[in-house]
């Protein structure tokens, strides 16, 4: 009985944990802008939940984001053995491929946002696509909360130094050129003042 127990257990956690990585997977990607690795980084994240013998009602957003942010940040680590843990976040994307870069508005943000250090690109990812609180991005980045509208501010005045034109345009025709999640509220050039729109404790899998 016990083993029969064990093994629906694990296949609940198991369809749970495939519900959570299209996510997941969107995540990653809007970290790395690499299909193959974001793919790569779901997977891990999948298979570290699977052995660390979660259940289904512990799958939360952010132990999740936790993981992945971890597993991307050892993915770095890596790739840059000579650069000092502390530094990791301190990365760009200067040395990455330049076929982020289209005609279209939402590519060229996509092409700076991947340019930014590697913590703003994060934290700006979190806020504008996950709707985030400064708190759950501290959480998820590991970092003091207040930390986290001072990287927001570096990386919203980054992208306005390079994309001035276009904000001026997506100004006039009231657009926005980064497509924000279901909870973003406003462009991602403008200060965002920190929100609550999510319900930490509620699974990936919902909304």
């Amino acid at each position: 009985m016990g083993v029969f127990v064990f093994n629906r257990s694990k296949r609940r956690l198991r369809k749970a944990l495939e519900g959570c990585r299209p996510r997941l997977y969107r995540m990653a990607l809007a970290w790395t802008r690499d299909p193959d690795l974001a793919k790569d980084l779901a997977q891990e994240v999948v298979r570290r939940a699977m052995k660390g013998a979660l259940q289904p009602h512990d799958l939360g957003q952010l132990p999740l984001l936790r993981m992945l942010s971890a597993c991307w940040r050892e993915r770095l680590r890596r790739a840059h053995p000579a650069v000092p843990h502390e530094e990791i976040p301190l990365l760009d994307g200067r040395g990455l491929e330049r076929e982020a870069w289209q005609r279209d508005v939402s590519g060229r943000v996509q092409a700076e946002i991947v340019r930014l250090p590697v913590v703003q690109r994060q934290a700006l990812t979190l806020a504008d696509i996950e709707g985030l609180s400064y708190a759950d991005i501290a959480e998820v980045l590991g970092m003091p909360v207040e930390s986290v509208p001072v990287q927001l501010s570096h990386a919203r005045a980054k992208l306005r130094a390079a994309l001035g034109r276009e904000i001026s345009r997506q100004r006039q025709s009231n657009g926005c050129c980064l497509k924000m999640g279901t909870a973003g509220q406003g462009c991602w050039w403008q200060p965002a003042p920190d929100r609550v729109v999510r319900d930490p404790s509620s699974p990936v899998t919902s909304g």
